[in-house]
């Protein structure tokens, strides 16, 4: 891979940088002075930034991920390719990261970030960033599978197909019937002959009670 122009000059050196998002308030609430956290990240280098979720590789401006907060940066290197030579690297590891391999526990962005970072620089992101989903690997036989697909960023492009839920969320139909009130002429109780039919029930049978209570028993004579 040539790393000079075609006037034969040095490529001008590009820094690769590792950009960091919070995806939990736990992150200043402890986690991160000890060394752990839930993170996402991307990996910018030549203006682009490069990420990994369950609509597959894509890239977005630097620290622009749609839908989370931008937390920092880390500088991991310097590369002398030019745009086209890291999107063919990019393109290579699309093989090996396609969206339906996505999980949260195991093949996540920040494992993505890990490996385009070393293919470019042969240095390793920083530790911490994937700390907490490594020792959740350990456990995630005991972890429902649903509870480890869905990914906290996606491409916004992929369309609706492409946003899948966070672990934890339930997708409920809504009911799209037509619904009736009680008042209704439809139902067999509430039309207006059968609601006349009735009254005229209601009202010979209250003539019936009346009727007895009229009857007065007379004793007999002495």
């Amino acid at each position: 891979m040539t790393n000079r122009v075609p006037n034969g000059r040095q490529r001008a050196a590009e820094t690769v940088s590792l950009n960091i998002y919070d995806l939990s308030p736990m992150n200043d609430s402890g986690l991160s002075t000890i060394g752990l956290g839930f993170y996402h990240s991307g990996l910018e280098v030549r203006g682009r930034e490069y990420t990994f979720s369950a609509s597959g590789v894509f890239h977005h401006s630097p620290r622009q991920a749609p839908g989370v907060k931008f937390s920092h940066s880390v500088k991991l290197g310097e590369v002398r390719m030019s745009s086209s030579e890291v999107d063919s690297i990019v393109n290579a590891l699309r093989q090996d990261y396609p969206g339906n391999k996505y999980n949260l526990l195991g093949c996540n962005c920040n494992s993505f970030a890990n490996e385009l970072c070393m293919k470019l620089t042969g240095e390793r992101c920083p530790g911490y960033v994937n700390r907490l989903a490594r020792i959740g690997h350990c456990f995630s036989c005991c972890l429902p599978k649903d509870l480890t697909g869905g990914s906290p960023v996606n491409d916004p492009s992929f369309g609706n197909s492409g946003s899948l839920k966070m672990p934890g969320t339930i997708n409920r139909k809504s009911f799209t019937g037509a619904g009736q009130t009680l008042s209704s002429s439809s139902t067999s109780t509430g039309s207006s002959g059968d609601a006349e039919a009735r009254r005229r029930l209601m009202r010979a049978a209250a003539l019936a009670r009346l009727d007895k209570k009229k009857v007065v028993t007379v004793a007999p004579s002495e």
